[in-house]
């Protein structure tokens, strides 16, 4: 497994990398999950600390990031598990709060790879959360969607996988043919960079948000 002194733009070229899997929420898009704790705290009036151990393993997130729940299904849930009535747009705002910003350096970065490299978007997200982000793109760097920066991205809640079951990482493998040792990937959680690197990824858990950008020339 490689560490994050191994990220570089040198690395890159001076490897047999020829592919590159990006995580999005904490490698290029900042994340702060407390902000919506926050914002069902106010909406709510229950602890921020009540709030994050409700949340916390609950079935309802996991099951929403895999597709197996509709947007309505899930606010349904959120409604339950905080025994609240509250608005779709209440619901979904406080969900967004957590989404944060990406650095128009990230998107320039994305593009000169994309040049160089094959590269891929593979993300634990939710239709809600995906529309936002894509907001925040179209904002930022005026490209429609995520799509516009990668050659293929990959969505868990509609390809009904989820990180770190190996089957996603797989499934991006396969799909693309691609060689294991001859891609990269990068992400901020420790469970799934070790699930690829125990596929033969090359696996980097990214501790900054600011990271990737040292993979520039």
């Amino acid at each position: 497994m490689l560490h994050i002194c191994d990220l570089s733009y040198n690395f890159l070229i001076g490897s047999n990398i020829k592919n590159i899997i990006f995580d999005l929420g904490g490698v290029l898009l900042g994340l702060d999950v407390n902000r919506t704790y926050s914002a069902f705290s106010s909406l709510s009036g229950i602890s921020e600390s009540e709030i994050a151990s409700k949340f916390s393993n609950e079935p309802l997130f996991f099951e929403y990031e895999k597709g197996s729940l509709s947007d309505d299904r899930f606010r349904d849930g959120v409604r339950a598990l905080l025994r609240l009535t509250l608005t779709d747009s209440q619901i979904d705002q406080a969900w967004n709060a957590m989404l944060l910003t990406i650095e128009k350096e990230k998107f320039a970065l994305l593009k000169q790879l994309k040049n160089s490299h094959q590269t891929f978007l593979l993300s634990n997200t939710n239709a809600i959360h995906l529309k936002a982000v894509n907001e925040v793109v179209f904002k930022t760097d005026a490209e429609p969607n995520l799509n516009s920066y990668f050659h293929r991205s990959y969505y868990s809640h509609l390809i009904h996988l989820r990180k770190p079951d190996k089957e996603i990482f797989e499934h991006v493998l396969n799909e693309n043919k691609l060689v294991a040792n001859q891609t990269l990937f990068l992400d901020d959680t420790e469970a799934n960079v070790t699930a690829a690197a125990q596929l033969g990824i090359h696996s980097v858990r990214i501790t900054s948000i600011h990271s990737i950008l040292s993979l520039t020339s």
